[in-house]
């Protein structure tokens, strides 16, 4: 019988869902989070049992590749058709990373034209993708990166990519990231804002 999302009626439930479905079948041995709020974080994780569950049932020697869980986390990605954007809120406490310093991190490492007054995106925020003075940039809170050809590693071990102009170039940079809790934050000179952000439909 094959595999259903559960949350088909709420659209950005189901891409959570289909997230963590993901994540949990390229690598059914490993726990992945990313930074959402407790309900999505739950949603998330249901799905990736569901992901470990049905590659755990494949038959032996039907297991992906290397060049499969590839494939995986791209068609992942591709899942996510998006227009608009919203704020990713209290799901920064996984990052390992407060707000504020995540703006700090931001600022030390890329460069972003501001006056210094950027404050944390408002949790509720959602607005469209690709707009005039925002920039996109790929985050892993993990600390145990080694130094990479794209991006910077910061000296607490933080992995921060490239500044990027579009949602979709930051996008393949995070799918591209060796690991999974990469986020895209998006940072807003128009409205002084900072912070990270996710697709919905």
């Amino acid at each position: 019988m094959a595999t259903r999302n559960p949350f088909v009626n709420d659209p950005a439930s189901a891409e959570v869902w289909e997230l963590g479905y993901v994540a949990g079948f390229a690598e059914p041995e490993t726990d992945h989070f990313l930074p959402f709020s407790p309900d999505l974080l739950d949603v998330y994780q249901r799905g990736e049992q569901v992901g470990r569950d049905d590659r755990r049932r494949l038959p032996p020697g039907d297991e992906p590749n290397e060049e499969g869980h590839s494939q995986w986390a791209e068609f992942g990605e591709e899942l996510l058709e998006f227009g608009f954007l919203h704020a990713l809120g209290e799901g920064l406490v996984h990052l390992g990373i407060k707000a504020g310093g995540l703006i700090t991190l931001l600022f030390d490492v890329v460069q972003i034209p501001s006056d210094g007054s950027m404050k944390p995106l408002e949790p509720d925020y959602e607005g469209p993708v690709d707009q005039e003075g925002e920039t996109y940039v790929v985050v892993c809170g993990r600390t145990d990166h080694a130094m990479q050809p794209d991006g910077v590693v910061t000296d607490d071990g933080y992995f921060v990519g490239p500044e990027r102009q579009s949602f979709r170039e930051a996008a393949t940079d995070r799918r591209g990231h060796q690991h999974v809790e990469a986020i895209v934050v998006r940072c807003s000179t128009a409205d002084s804002t900072c912070g990270p952000i996710w697709p919905l439909q």
